[in-house]
């Protein structure tokens, strides 16, 4: 990754995505890495369920949020932005392990042609006396496929 993850909604964000890479790694469903989350981390769904970003992707601290819900538009936001937005970790991460067993799939695809391939090149090769490298993998996974809205 080229930039460091400087707002709170994406550090959270990359983590989310972690925990779904991790549960396609482990051959997890994302109903069971949901199942897990709501079971586990109790503590951690508690917190989330009033945690707020800002339009800049600033955590909102809960007196600004009481602030905005008391006294509306006339409240005094200090450098948050509205509109402020909830997060839903299973939805996000069952957004992910879906996206990532996709690449998964397309790159373990990818991988069996170019095994197909490569043992191809390999008796061609053989044939002529020469050495072959297999060809480039494709790329791999990486995090920042997801923007929230």
């Amino acid at each position: 990754m080229a930039t460091p993850l400087r707002r709170d909604a994406e550090r959270r964000q990359a983590l989310v995505e972690i925990d779904a890479l991790a549960a396609v790694m482990l051959g997890i469903t994302a109903e069971e890495l949901c199942a897990i989350y709501r079971t586990q981390f109790g503590v951690l769904r508690k917190y989330e369920r009033v945690m707020q970003f800002d339009a800049n992707g600033r955590q909102v601290p809960r007196e600004v949020l009481k602030d905005a819900e008391r006294f509306g538009p006339r409240a005094n936001l200090g450098r948050y932005e509205p509109p402020f937005v909830g997060v839903d970790r299973e939805a996000e991460m069952t957004i992910a392990h879906a996206e990532f067993t996709r690449r998964a799939a397309t790159r373990t695809e990818g991988v069996d042609r170019s095994a197909s391939h490569a043992s191809d090149v390999c008796t061609a090769s053989v044939s002529h006396g020469t050495r072959s490298t297999s060809p480039a993998q494709p790329p791999g996974l990486s995090i920042g496929w997801y923007e929230p809205a």
